[in-house]
């Protein structure tokens, strides 16, 4: 069932028959491009047995999609969704080299729920939203975005929130769908265990939560 569709692209809900492939790609790019990930040389095979309980808990909620190139049928970019207030943390034993990540997402998580309660069906995350480098320059990323605000709409969440590491990914929810920024983190500043993880990273300088309504 497409939910959005054009010559040459069409986005549609996750299923369980391209789960495995979305789960792939989404490591792939997680893996190789994420500043924050490449920051702490954390390996594809490392981050897959990481995260693979609760990418599968996240997809089954009905909120993610997948975008797939129509002219050769390949999947090209997906987008995990979850109610933010019934999130499943990982089981798995964190590997050392992610425990710094995953301490500058609680902290950022921590500065956003100081002043929020949250109640189920209100508040929708965008956990992870990919395309594949092969199909950079189309805006699929911004068509992955609002069609899971239609989703999240229609499904009775009022807001969407997204932990934004890139600035590709804060200029088009903060500039173009004027997400408000409600935390953010210096990369530079940010220590663990004595030291500064990612204070190489100087595009862009903060990581921030953005929060929108739908």
């Amino acid at each position: 069932m497409a939910l959005y569709c054009t010559a040459d692209v069409e986005i549609s809900p996750m299923t369980r028959e391209i789960s495995s492939t979305a789960f792939s790609l989404a490591c792939k790019i997680f893996a190789d491009a994420s500043v924050l990930h490449t920051a702490v040389d954390i390996s594809i095979e490392e981050y897959r047995e990481y995260m693979q309980a609760s990418f599968d808990a996240m997809w089954k909620q009905g909120l993610s999609l997948v975008a797939t190139d129509r002219t050769n049928n390949e999947l090209i970019g997906c987008l995990v969704a979850c109610d933010y207030a019934i999130q499943e943390p990982s089981t798995d034993q964190v590997p050392y080299k992610l425990k710094p990540v995953n301490a500058l997402l609680n902290n950022l998580e921590a500065i956003y729920l100081e002043n929020r309660q949250l109640e189920p069906r209100k508040y929708m995350l965008i956990d992870m939203a990919v395309v594949n480098s092969t199909a950079s320059g189309r805006g699929i990323y911004r068509k992955l975005r609002e069609t899971a605000h239609q989703v999240g709409r229609e499904a009775g969440f009022n807001r969407v929130v997204g932990e934004l590491s890139s600035a590709a990914t804060q200029h088009i929810c903060i500039n173009r769908f004027g997400h408000k920024v409600c935390a953010e983190i210096e990369y530079a500043s940010f220590g663990y265990m004595n030291k500064t993880p990612f204070a190489a990273i100087k595009e862009p300088s903060s990581i921030v939560l953005v929060e929108g309504e739908l």
